[in-house]
Order: C-alpha cells, then sequence, then structure tokens
C-alpha cells in the first residue's frame, strides 16, 4: 500500500475512534434536575450594569390573545355528529378527521384500538348519539367488533 492510503485510513480510524468515544462520553453526562421548592433554585443572574437597557414589559411586545380576535358574541361553529354505526373503523375514523372529530375506538374488552388495526375493525356502538351538536376537535366514543376471518372455500 502506499503512504498515502495508510495515512488517511489512520485518520479516517482516528475519526471513527474519537467520534464514539465522544458519544460515549455524551451519553454518560448525568442529568441533573432542579430543585422542587423555588426557595432551593439557583438566583436568576445581576441585572445589568452600565449602560445596558434594562428590560421593561414597554420593550416587549407580546401578540394579542386569541380570545381577543374573536367577538365575544360569537360561538365556535358546531358540527354534527354523523351515524357510524355499521361501518369500518378505519371509514369511520376517515370521515370523522375529514369532519374534525377525533373517534376514540375500544373493543370487546375495552382496549383502545390502535389505526393500523383499525380495518379490521366495524364500529357496532356508538356512546356519543348520531346527530349530536359538538365542538370542532371533539372526540367521538364507538365500541367495536373484531370483524369475522372468512373460512372456506
Amino acid at each position: 500500500m502506499s503512504k498515502t492510503k495508510v495515512l488517511l485510513t489512520t485518520l479516517c480510524l482516528a475519526a471513527g475512534v474519537a467520534a464514539v468515544a465522544g458519544a460515549v462520553t455524551v451519553e454518560t453526562i448525568p442529568v441533573v434536575a432542579m430543585p422542587g421548592p423555588a426557595a432551593a433554585r439557583p438566583a436568576l443572574p445581576p441585572a445589568p450594569v452600565g449602560n445596558a437597557p434594562a428590560l421593561t414589559a414597554a420593550l416587549v411586545k407580546l401578540p394579542a390573545p386569541a380570545a381577543a380576535a374573536e367577538p365575544a358574541g360569537e360561538a365556535r361553529p358546531s358540527l354534527t355528529v354523523p351515524d357510524f354505526k355499521g361501518k369500518r373503523l378505519s371509514v369511520a375514523r376517515r370521515e370523522g378527521r375529514k369532519l374534525g372529530l377525533v373517534i376514540s375506538a375500544r373493543d370487546d374488552y375495552g382496549q383502545r384500538v390502535a389505526a393500523d388495526v383499525a380495518p379490521y375493525y366495524r364500529v357496532r356502538r356508538q356512546l356519543t348519539e348520531a346527530g349530536a351538536l359538538v365542538d370542532p376537535g371533539a372526540a367521538v366514543e364507538v365500541r367495536v367488533r373484531e370483524l369475522e376471518s372468512p373460512s372456506g372455500y
């Protein structure tokens, strides 16, 4: 091998070892939790001295609160909950998401049903009544049953 290739290989190997050593060092640094009571916490740094301007409320501009943007007499629009009974859970969740609703599904044992297995379940009962008025983002509770697997030919 040429000297250049040996030198390059050695440098790459040294850089790899340094990276691993740095990662191990960072991973082993203990995390120090802040004490609970405010009296035990470290004091804030001292106020600026000299010509540095002091931070006052007049210098800080905060955005207007969201509640002030809406007129006081105007309510948020309500949504009518559709009837999801008899539909596959995946379809009910898709339709609910389009309307701005969150479908919360539980099986016969009371366990939450994950989204990846939703196509294998059908809505058998809806606890949030169809036709009820709810706010956008509200949760609609449904009970589901696992679909029967086809058997035979």
